[in-house]
């Protein structure tokens, strides 16, 4: 195939190219009117705005469909859906959307900014509805999970599975998931520009990519070289909007690609895993970068942690934010300090805050970390 030939030096789309060039990117033969305008918040937490067709909807809806239904999904089972989208529950709202709901058999439940009394209120509402299937904000079951457990509750839902999308689902996160629900937990990974890009089987063995939606590769920062069983930055490019197309757009996430067959006979391109976003890094001085999701254990073993925010503000100095529901004790900062020192190293300086919230981004989505450098 010669097209595949001049494939490498086909230039990189980057996020800030596509803000730039937005209206250039629309197909010649499409008029705009046939597009509607998206917003996503953006795993940066900055807005971006691009457009859409009927065709990509169609198809990004048939990919969700599918995947949903490995999980136990069948049309007309009941789905409880915990969201953070603003965007989403703002759209969520309206008469002809909330009919949609019932007869889809959806219930959305507004996750953006999650309290403790809300969370008291939404399993008792779980509780009454028992959904067949939970689609939710990896960090806003996990939140739930953590409530439950230090509550002595024991929830009877979701009677078949818990879908899990738009954050990362560290593996301790999905333990405890696992651990309070007792049903299976089928990750899955997307984004609002692009829909659907791969999902999680019964083998729970990564992530099969949605290969009639969406070409996916894995490279390295910097050379741009595909690599396979290590850490890569995801190109994407759209199959499903000819009206609107991305090619090798860089959204800004990591993962590393893998060539291992799947167990469950399907024998497409897969993900090992979704690392996360690729402003998720703390900076190490000699270079070396540490991900997020390596401090969760460090934080959600103590129960009184509620939520964490990680904040590197120079190469030496590092802020940890802290949602408590008690102070810690002279012993558990200590060890959270000591914790963080063996990774980042000795000579880097440590504050831990206690703060009342840590505000989500704009897409309603949880940060772990934030690099100013």
């Amino acid at each position: 195939m010669q097209a595949e030939k001049y494939w490498d030096r086909w230039p990189i789309l980057t996020q800030q190219a596509l803000q730039e060039h937005r209206e250039e990117l629309i197909a010649t033969d499409v008029t705009k009117d046939r597009l509607y305008t998206d917003v996503s918040g953006g795993s940066s937490g900055h807005t971006k705005k691009f457009y859409h067709s009927c065709e990509y909807s169609d198809s990004t809806n048939k990919a969700a469909a599918y995947s949903n239904s490995i999980a136990g999904w069948t049309p007309g089972c009941r789905v409880a859906q915990l969201w953070g989208g603003p965007t989403d529950i703002t759209a969520a709202s309206s008469a002809l959307a909330k009919f949609r709901s019932i007869l889809a058999c959806r219930r959305l439940y507004d996750c953006y900014d999650i309290s403790q009394d809300r969370m008291a209120r939404y399993h008792l509402e779980l509780s009454r509805y028992q959904p067949e299937v939970m689609i939710a904000y990896a960090g806003a079951v996990f939140q739930l999970s953590r409530f439950l457990k230090v509550n002595n509750l024991t929830p009877a839902y979701p009677s078949k599975s818990i879908i899990t999308s738009a954050e990362t689902l560290a593996e301790d996160m999905r333990s405890q998931i696992r651990q309070v629900f007792k049903k299976p937990i089928f990750d899955r990974y997307g984004s609002r520009e692009v829909g659907l890009m791969a999902f999680e089987c019964d083998a729970h063995r990564g992530l099969h990519i949605a290969f009639t939606h969406s070409l996916l590769e894995v490279v390295k920062p910097g050379t741009l070289e595909t690599v396979c069983e290590q850490e890569g930055d995801i190109l994407v490019t759209t199959l499903a909007e000819p009206s609107f197309p991305l090619i090798r757009y860089q959204i800004g996430d990591v993962a590393v690609a893998t060539e291992q067959q799947c167990t469950c006979g399907r024998n497409g391109p897969k993900l090992g895993k979704v690392v996360g976003r690729s402003n998720d890094f703390i900076t190490k001085a000699d270079g070396g970068r540490i991900h997020g999701l390596r401090f969760t254990p460090v934080f959600w073993r103590l129960d009184k942690v509620r939520q964490f925010l990680v904040i590197q503000q120079a190469i030496d100095r590092i802020e940890i934010q802290l949602v408590l529901s008690e102070p810690l004790t002279g012993g558990e900062k200590a060890r959270i300090i000591s914790e963080f020192h063996s990774q980042v190293g000795d000579n880097v300086r440590l504050e831990v805050k206690k703060v009342d919230r840590i505000t989500p981004l704009p897409s309603g989505k949880k940060a772990f970390v934030i690099s100013d450098l």
